[in-house]
């Protein structure tokens, strides 16, 4: 299965969608309003729903492992 997975126009409930891309285990959908012309890029037009999830975070400091697994975080 390839990383980006295209699809022909969807006009039905969004609600539907999502639980589709959600059985099927997708990362999410990318949806752009109706109304609104194509621009590429970010704006306000353009909705990405995650159907994953995942948390994202930042690790600040880190004291590598005294283990045997080379490259593991300690703490």
């Amino acid at each position: 299965m390839s990383a980006v997975a295209f699809s022909d126009e969807y006009a039905g409930s969004g609600a539907d969608l999502f639980r589709v891309a959600c059985e099927h285990e997708l990362e999410g959908i990318v949806s752009k309003r109706l109304d609104a012309p194509y621009r590429s890029g970010h704006s306000k037009t353009w909705l990405k729903t995650k159907s994953v999830l995942s948390e994202a975070f930042v690790i600040i400091g880190y004291q590598p492992t005294s283990g045997a697994v080379r490259g593991a975080l300690g703490s």
